[in-house]
């Protein structure tokens, strides 16, 4: 059930698509990578805040019309403050990228010694946001072990098409810009404004 809408179900109506996204297909069709060295699990903090700090997760707030909402059976949000016939909705793997993204810097700042600002309310919302979101999305490969506590490290492995969604998310652009840890759902809309999700693998 969705929160806030006891009486409403997200329904995925043909499990080759994705729910809601204009047929993109489910197939795990990209081959990746796993857990290979990369800017993000640099052990140069420096390099890894950069490459963190370059994801935008506001691209993955998007605006749709009432049309789209009415065939898609989507609960209603709130209005986009320039385009008032459409409305403003976060795809939900962004929605989890954006836990990641603030958890990491959360714990960084710990480390550092750094002051932190958002309530910590908002790392348990996202721990459960992480939790419900990989148990909603099963995965169940099998992971090697590769030492002792190190599994599937760099098992090539077939996965969906990320740039697909995120070129989908773009067409539905809301405008948005979002920086963490500062930004809000208030704003600011179309000011400095940057496509893509910055996101690389």
């Amino acid at each position: 059930m969705a929160r806030g809408h006891p009486d409403l179900v997200l329904h995925i109506f043909d499990t080759k698509y994705l729910a809601h996204t204009d047929g993109l297909s489910r197939a795990r069709t990209v081959i990746r990578e796993l857990y290979a060295p990369s800017a993000y699990n640099s052990p140069n903090e420096t390099e890894a805040a950069a490459a963190w700090d370059t994801i935008r997760v506001g691209h993955g707030i998007v605006a749709l019309d009432e049309q789209y909402i009415a065939e898609n059976h989507l609960p209603k949000s709130f209005a986009h403050p320039y385009h008032p016939t459409k409305h403003a909705y976060v795809i939900e793997a962004y929605h989890a990228i954006h836990c990641i993204t603030i958890l990491r810097q959360h714990y960084q700042a710990l480390d550092q010694g750094k002051p932190w600002d958002w309530p910590r309310g908002h790392d348990l919302h996202c721990f459960n946001v992480l939790c419900e979101y990989i148990m909603c999305n099963i995965d169940d490969t099998p992971l090697n072990f590769t030492h002792d506590r190190d599994s599937g490290h760099r098992l090539k492995k077939k996965c969906q098409d990320w740039d697909a969604l995120s070129h989908w998310a773009g067409e539905h652009s809301s405008g948005y810009h979002f920086h963490e840890p500062n930004g809000s759902l208030r704003g600011p809309w179309l000011e400095d404004y940057t496509p893509g999700d910055g996101l690389v693998w």
